[in-house]
């Protein structure tokens, strides 16, 4: 397995609470950097700490905000920014899925996708964006389904 050194680095994870999201936190944070959770849940963010970090809580930190909703957004990395310094990497990993039918899909369930996957991911890149440039560094990396590119 390679492993990677991510000391000192500040990286924020978006849909982390579970699935693919949860095992990039794990990573980075085994890895020795700073990760910043970020899930729509309102429980279970001290559980997902202790399960990631155990009892050390210099290096972790576990907010909720809807990615779709531009002013959690700023809220959460703002907090992130003044608990760790900065920002290094974001993981734009949060998703929905409401497969299904195209004719049988209501404009409802589509909304929420696409208000979710793709302009939840803008408006993390539009709110870090001002703290990579200013450091003149930064990485953002964009997790999709392959639904992205056949459909279904």
């Amino acid at each position: 397995m390679i492993t990677y050194d991510f000391a000192e680095k500040v990286v924020v994870v978006t849909g982390s609470a579970r699935g693919i999201g949860r095992r990039i936190a794990e990573r980075f944070y085994a890895a020795g950097a700073k990760v910043a959770l970020c899930s729509i849940s309102k429980t279970g963010k001290e559980e997902l700490m202790q399960e990631i970090a155990g009892d050390d809580r210099s290096r972790i930190m576990a907010l909720s905000a809807d990615v779709s909703r531009p002013e959690e957004v700023a809220a959460f990395l703002q907090a992130v920014v003044d608990a760790f310094g900065t920002i290094d990497v974001l993981v734009n990993n949060a998703g929905v899925t409401q497969d299904g039918l195209l004719a049988r899909m209501s404009e409802e369930a589509f909304d929420k996708v696409i208000s979710v996957n793709l302009k939840g991911a803008f408006n993390c890149m539009r709110h870090v964006a001002p703290v990579m440039m200013k450091q003149r560094s930064g990485r953002i990396i964009n997790i999709s389904s392959v639904v992205g590119l056949y459909g279904n």
